[in-house]
């Protein structure tokens, strides 16, 4: 590398202005690594080969591929997730399951199975893994938004109550999640089948507000009407999200 630069016209004086240290300053802290107290953290090492695996295995469909990657319990899990992808569901999780008994304290399996057995249109059975994994990571929002849009697809319509109750208690997300388009337009077609008149006119005038038609003061000064008259602070904290 020393020699490359060196072709370049890179001599000690470029590094002075380089965030890089010159290679003189690098051979002595290669010489002094000694010096230095390695910690290694088997846990989070081990954290770190899981989301690999599972990264490989929904990037990856040849098996043999992975072979060259991973290993043992690593391996298993980037299989479980590929043999879910082509169809094979019943030797995914028999898979999955191994590696859960085996991996009580990780919980991104327990998430991993749920999100399975949701992608094969098991709703039932995948909530009650994504509620044992909220239970012990609670802050996971992305479990979060699943379980809504679970509870979502098969709400009754005619539920008034139970879709008022849904809305109430998942409202908080957008808080959280922003941008999510998806998750917006299901609060949308929830807040208009109670007459939630104030998030209606919120949902109305956000997304008035990159159209370039209307004007953006009167926009933002409903948007202030809003906040001044409604108590759900929800509502409130999304609101200043944009005008403040």
């Amino acid at each position: 590398m020393e020699n490359d630069a060196v072709k370049q016209g890179m001599k000690d004086e470029f590094y002075k202005f380089s965030s890089h240290p010159i290679y003189k300053e690098r051979f002595e802290i290669i010489k002094n690594a000694d010096n230095y107290e390695i910690i290694f953290e088997e846990d989070i090492n081990a954290r770190f080969n899981f989301i690999r695996a599972k990264f490989f295995g929904y990037t990856e469909d040849n098996i043999n591929y992975i072979k060259e990657f991973l290993q043992e319990e690593y391996y298993d899990y980037a299989y479980s997730i590929i043999l879910s992808k082509k169809g094979r569901l019943k030797k995914s999780l028999l898979s999955l399951n191994n590696l859960i008994k085996n991996n009580q304290n990780n919980i991104h399996l327990i998430e991993t199975k749920a999100d399975i057995l949701y992608s094969h249109g098991f709703f039932s059975e995948a909530l009650l893994f994504y509620n044992i994994s909220i239970k012990k990571n609670p802050k996971n929002y992305y479990v979060k938004k699943r379980i809504f849009d679970i509870k979502f697809s098969i709400l009754d319509p005619n539920d008034k109550d139970k879709s008022k109750a849904l809305f109430n208690e998942y409202k908080f997300l957008l808080n959280n999640l922003y941008n999510n388009q998806d998750l917006i337009k299901k609060l949308s077609v929830l807040a208009t089948e109670n007459n939630f008149t104030y998030w209606i006119n919120y949902f109305n005038i956000r997304q008035n507000l990159n159209n370039n038609e209307y004007d953006q003061k009167i926009l933002l000064n409903e948007l202030k009407k809003i906040k001044k008259n409604t108590s759900d602070y929800d509502l409130i904290r999304l609101i200043d999200k944009i005008i403040l």
